[in-house]
């Protein structure tokens, strides 16, 4: 595997998968820390969980309660659109907007380690990650 995408893997088993102890942290949104149970995702690489949202918790369009953390469903909006296999797919339509992307030039360091352009988007065809990028072979705990 080429550096950039093990670095990218990185993220994908990091972000958002450890509480965030920062006191007085002002957005949950641009920390790579989750701050409340919908914020959470287990890492895809370690708990082989699929990016289809879970029935017991994803109803009418609406994440809902808890589920089993060995569940092979996705238990939020995080878990689904920061899946290896979601990540990067599809156009980003922010893009298109007359803004931009606020996402493409987000900056997060984790553990050390810098990460650039958190949108689970694609802005260009050198973005778009092909399918068979990572491996998920790991089982479930």
């Amino acid at each position: 595997m080429e550096e950039k995408y093990k670095k990218l893997q990185r993220f994908l088993e990091t972000y958002k998968t450890q509480q965030c102890n920062i006191k007085g942290c002002p957005s949950s949104r641009r920390c790579p820390y989750y701050h409340k149970y919908e914020d959470y995702r287990r890492n895809p690489f370690e708990w082989g969980y699929t990016y289809h949202p879970c029935p017991k918790t994803y109803s009418g369009g609406q994440w809902k309660g808890q589920c089993d953390k060995k569940c092979p469903f996705a238990h939020s909006y995080y878990e689904v659109w920061f899946h290896p296999h979601t990540f990067r797919r599809y156009p980003c339509q922010l893009e298109k907007g007359q803004m931009g992307c606020p996402w493409k030039t987000h900056v997060v360091n984790l553990d050390n380690t810098t990460f650039e352009n958190t949108c689970t988007h694609f802005h260009n065809e050198n973005e778009k990650l092909k399918d068979d990028i990572f491996q998920m072979e790991h089982p479930r705990k």
